[in-house]
């Protein structure tokens, strides 16, 4: 953040503030049943959605507020259409059709963000500039430094304010100049919004690189298989008390999606139902889905966004990419995707990993591979499936189709074993839940500003609330399973670019700057579940160009040179989740994906044990070992046997810190430039007593309850029991 001459400001003594004080409140009860009051608020620099805000969140920093007009701006004003009713502050948006350059609008400071609105009396507002890293205020007359752009922002200034002061704001998406009606209210703007700033945790890059700072004494609870997860999101949206947003690569079409089973006990806990009910109630949700190529990826984004729009005028849906835009870009984006998998509850609860609302994530520790039971929904069924319809997969057979027949089985399941699916997500509440929901914002108000005609129906802009949040306690009703421990650092980390989130110039990727360090301060070992292991290694011309790799071998390297135990124990899956076997036509994906496994691996010299052997390692697997999961069941008398699918992306370090998300181990995910992806990096404050080698050592509860859960399934313990 940078600031730029500083205002002194003179404070008055105390018989001058209680006399303005008396002469202001004679002068509010002469005029309050009258049409001057207007005047008067203006005057005082009030206005609806600010005291709104200050009742809302009074622990909220506000700043000063007045009319200042849209000169120009880098980005894209937010394109309005009609008027809608009110919605509540906080989460709502002026949809108003008028001219949005030469007629003023109404400013408002606050804790870490600038919110316009079309006139003092309005509660919607039109449009929100966020403060980050990059966030910047320049006085024009004072700081325009360079000639050319002095002589730009002049002559836009005359032109555009009659010749009047204009401010400069700048942050990551870009730069907004304000005109005002004198240099004075400029100078008093300046002032307020920077004191806002440095008082801003957004205002700077945090460790990692990541635009979240570290958060201290959190409360975080891990979830091992899809069963336990989304049975504690169902008690979080059935208990939401104002708001929802959820941010998933595929939402099912319909959402016809049971979040607990068997569906035929839990008929109300369908997605699409719960959603609906909320909704009613007030609730407000916001939805942001991965907008994918249909030809190659058959998601039905549309359909889903279609359903749940109908479903009430409370839930708001956003599509991302533009394919249209895509299609005339230069850029690759036909390639990338929005990866996240975020669900926060008010502000206060969220939850991350590697879980999409889709169908074939609902596991259990089991993973069994055999569902032949009573297909009928019926209450009365009293032997129903767990995996009904197209929910019972294995998209190493057949991928998903007909999404539009979700009740209709994918494949038949007489002869076929569906393929489990491992999974690792988390909860975080309090103040990491208010950056993951902030991330959401950002993302949010960029795909609705780059829209470049007016939504068909009503998309509001959002707001954050402020940072101070207060412990949960452990009743709760939003909260089901109870907190692994709550004493954690967190901070969220996330990979974001130009394409995904709408920055000038800026990539983030903090994940794979997390986990490069974590495994560079390593003591004793590192343990890696993840869907994917391509990294630091070349395939023919191509450079393969994340770190973790690297810094692999850099560590082991070091530990053979200390003459020290470390190990590395990495879970990949055994076959690339695609259809068709590698020796077939169709199995193109799967080579590639194993080619650049193995290279990264073991095969070749830029490889791990490559690099490895070379540095006089001869043994690697001393230090290093790759291992996969199956399971085995029996299917109409018949034993057949499937891999048990790993899709987590979760490390753990030394039983003391997690980095767990949506991020795979590879070039997508972890370049930033590429797939956008979110997760958070824990460490554990609350320490208990364990051993490592013959070693007494601390650990922490939240990561050595998790890699002993882990291991615990699987090497076949009945973690239910246990």
């Amino acid at each position: 953040m940078i600031v730029h001459n500083s205002i002194d400001v003179v404070e008055p003594n105390q018989d001058q503030i209680c006399a303005l004080e008396s002469y202001l409140g004679q002068l509010l009860q002469m005029t309050v049943m009258t049409s001057h009051i207007n005047r008067v608020c203006k005057f005082l620099e009030m206005s609806a959605l600010g005291i709104l805000l200050s009742v809302i969140y009074p622990e909220g920093y506000h700043g000063k507020e007045g009319y200042l007009w849209i000169t120009s701006r880098t980005d894209r004003d937010p394109k309005h259409s009609r008027r809608w009713a009110t919605i509540k502050a906080g989460v709502s948006c002026g949809i108003v059709k008028r001219k949005t350059k030469h007629v003023p609008k109404w400013f408002i400071v606050r804790e870490s963000y600038i919110v316009c609105v079309n006139d003092p009396h309005e509660y919607d507002f039109f449009d929100v500039f966020l403060v980050d890293s990059q966030f910047e205020v320049q006085h024009s007359r004072l700081h325009a430094r360079e000639r050319k752009a002095e002589h730009a922002i002049w002559s836009a200034a005359k032109k555009l304010s009659s010749g009047k002061t204009t401010l400069a704001i700048k942050n990551l998406q870009g730069a907004l100049y304000l005109g005002a009606k004198d240099e004075r209210q400029s100078r008093e703007f300046e002032s307020s919004i920077q004191k806002m700033a440095r008082e801003s945790v957004w205002s700077g890059l945090h460790r990692f690189d990541s635009y979240a700072p570290i958060r201290e004494g959190c409360q975080t609870t891990w979830f091992v298989d899809g069963r336990d997860y989304l049975w504690d999101v169902s008690v979080a949206i059935e208990h939401a008390k104002e708001s929802i947003y959820i941010h998933d690569w595929w939402l099912v079409k319909f959402s016809t999606l049971y979040l607990r089973r068997p569906a035929t006990q839990f008929p109300e806990y369908r997605l699409d139902q719960i959603l609906k009910r909320k909704a009613e109630q007030g609730v407000k949700i916001y939805i942001i889905i991965y907008k994918e190529v249909a030809v190659a990826l058959p998601l039905y984004s549309h359909y889903a966004k279609k359903h749940l729009t109908l479903l009430s005028s409370n839930i708001y849906v956003q599509r991302h990419p533009s394919r249209a835009l895509d299609v005339l870009s230069k850029s690759n984006l036909l390639f990338w995707a929005h990866h996240e998998k975020i669900c926060v509850i008010d502000n206060e609860i969220a939850f991350i990993g590697g879980i999409d609302l889709c169908f074939g994530r609902w596991d259990t520790p089991a993973h069994s591979l055999v569902d032949d039971n009573d297909p009928s929904l019926k209450p009365d069924n009293t032997r129903p499936q767990m995996w009904p319809g197209k929910d019972y997969s294995n998209p190493r057979i057949l991928d998903f189709h007909s999404l539009d027949k979700p009740f209709e089985d994918n494949m038949d399941r007489s002869r076929l074993p569906r393929m489990p699916w491992h999974d690792v997500s988390m909860r975080v509440c309090g103040q990491p839940a208010r950056d993951i929901a902030r991330h959401f914002i950002q993302r949010w108000n960029f795909l609705r500003r780059r829209k470049q005609t007016a939504p068909k129906r009503l998309t509001p802009l959002m707001v954050p609330v402020p940072d101070t949040v207060s412990s949960l306690s452990a009743k709760d009703p939003r909260i089901c399973h109870p907190h692994t421990s709550s004493s954690c650092s967190v901070q969220i980390l996330r990979s974001v670019s130009p394409w995904s989130i709408g920055f000038a110039n800026r990539v983030e990727h903090s994940i794979q700057n997390a986990y490069v360090s974590a495994i560079h301060d390593s003591e004793y070992f590192i343990y890696i579940e993840n869907q994917f292991f391509i990294t630091s290694t070349k395939l023919g011309s191509t450079v393969i160009e994340n770190k973790i790799g690297a810094a692999i071998v850099e560590r082991i390297i070091r530990a053979k040179s200390e003459g020290k135990r470390w190990r590395a124990i990495i879970l990949v899956p055994l076959v690339p989740g695609f259809p068709s076997n590698v020796d077939e036509a169709e199995g193109s994906t799967v080579r590639l994906i194993m080619h650049s496994q193995y290279h990264s691996i073991s095969r070749g010299p830029d490889s791990i044990f490559g690099r490895l052997r070379e540095a006089g390692i001869k043994d690697p697997q001393d230090y290093l070992v790759f291992y996969g999961l199956r399971n085995w069941g029996e299917l109409n008398g018949q034993f057949v046997t499937e891999q048990v699918y790993i899709h987590a992306k979760v490390m753990i370090v030394d039983d003391r810190t997690v980095i767990m998300g949506s991020a795979n181990i590879n070039e997508r995910s972890q370049l930033g430039s590429r797939d956008s992806e979110i997760a958070a990096c824990v460490k554990d404050t609350e320490l208990i007593d364990a051993v490592i080698g013959d070693t007494p050592i601390k650990v922490g509860r939240f990561a050595q309850t998790l890699r002993l859960r882990l291991m615990s399934e699987h090497v076949g313990i009945d973690v239910d029991s246990v």
